[in-house]
């Protein structure tokens, strides 16, 4: 019987990783996408990473007439307005994706929704027509957004619209269809370092991601990023790595005032959203974290114990499932299949364990200090076996 990576029998998950390594391959190239990061999860030549504050040089990111430069999930990023979590940069080389303000979006949408035979639905994202390529969505009193071939994003602002708004739409969907489109594979979840390596929790929207995630920040560890998580490949089959990706995360009021960080919150996401920005405390380091470990939140009685329960193969399978980032995306432009082999191969290669702990606020400080003890190797057995393979 063959043994994976961390010592713990496959069980049979070879052909996972062969079909997942295979298939991601040639789609991408077939796509003609490229992720901007080599095949070893280093950065593309082109540009220094910035400092892990954001400030690169300590300068602005101001680019003259393009706008606002940023760094996030290894790409350089240009935008025409600005865009509040992502990491300023210094680069000046071309940017790898870039963002504009252009009113035809408004009738790409319309001209891909009229191909489709149906009305546009908020968010909901359509195959533009082949002559003008990518995909297309508009979000009623936000604007209609544009994206192509994991390069360029175009967005038409609704009259009036809330700048807020428009700017959660472009760093949420519209880049999660662009880094997809690259060829990422796109969770939503948050992520954190430890050891030079990166664990990534999941879990449905109010789950507490953000607050856990917020949590291990202020405790000290390195937040790689917050919502949107793009996995690129690293090295060869069964590896992952993830580039840092913001510099805040986004939390509900009622989050901040349960963890005593209410006083630190900056400004409101957006006019009609209970959500503010709070500054990542302690920002990766600029470089690729190879995956170590996926953790699924779930939730149990109050009082409990928080523990951790490594999942078999299948039961991983779905939820990784359950937390791709917008499934709509393999749904328009046909292509669950092969999301379905990338979530697999993804299950298959990296432990995944769930983190089971009373649903509250009150209980992400115990939380936190289960993960930070396991991470430095003094957390009890049973944290340990995640580290060493799944349950068999």
């Amino acid at each position: 019987m063959a043994s994976g990576r961390h010592g713990a029998p496959q069980h049979g998950r070879e052909w996972l990783l062969d079909i997942g390594a295979a298939l991601g391959e040639n789609s991408r190239s077939a796509r003609g996408e490229t992720s901007g990061v080599e095949d070893d999860g280093r950065i593309a030549p082109g540009c220094p990473g910035v400092a892990a504050d954001g400030t690169g040089a300590g300068r602005r990111g101001m680019t003259g007439a393009g706008g606002f430069r940023y760094r996030a999930h290894g790409l350089e990023i240009q935008s025409d307005f600005e865009v509040p979590e992502f990491r300023r940069s210094p680069c000046a080389a071309p940017a790898d994706i870039r963002i504009r303000h252009d009113p035809a979006a408004a009738a790409v949408v319309r001209r891909a929704a009229a191909r489709a035979g149906r009305e546009p639905r908020d968010t909901e994202v359509i195959e533009a027509d082949p002559t003008e390529g990518g995909g297309a969505f508009e979000v009623a009193g936000v604007g209609a957004f544009w994206v192509r071939d994991g390069r360029d994003i175009r967005v038409a602002p609704d009259a009036g619209a809330d700048p807020g708004m428009v700017a959660l739409y472009t760093l949420g969907t519209a880049m999660g269809l662009a880094l997809f489109q690259r060829g990422a594979l796109v969770l939503h979840g948050a992520s954190v370092a430890h050891g030079g390596r990166a664990t990534l929790i999941l879990g449905r929207s109010g789950a507490g991601k953000s607050t856990l995630a917020a949590r291990l920040g202020v405790a000290g560890c390195p937040i790689l990023g917050d919502d949107t998580v793009a996995l690129w490949p690293a090295g060869g089959a069964g590896r992952f790595a993830i580039h840092p990706s913001g510099t805040s995360f986004k939390l509900w009021r009622d989050a901040l005032d349960a963890a005593g960080l209410a006083g630190a919150a900056g400004p409101r996401v957006a006019s009609r959203v209970d959500k503010f920005y709070l500054a990542n405390p302690r920002a990766a380091e600029e470089r690729p974290h190879e995956l170590a470990e996926i953790l699924i939140l779930a939730a149990s009685d109050a009082g409990e114990v928080p523990r951790i329960e490594p999942l078999a193969l299948l039961e991983a399978v779905r939820a990784i499932g359950e937390n791709v980032y917008r499934p709509q995306f393999a749904e328009a432009f046909g292509r669950r299949g092969e999301e379905f082999v990338e979530v697999a191969s993804l299950a298959g290669a990296v432990p995944v364990a769930r983190l089971v702990r009373p649903w509250d606020h009150a209980a992400s400080e115990a939380v936190a200090g289960l993960l930070r003890a396991r991470w430095s190797g003094d957390g009890p057995p049973g944290a340990r076996d995640v580290a060493q393979g799944r349950a068999r």
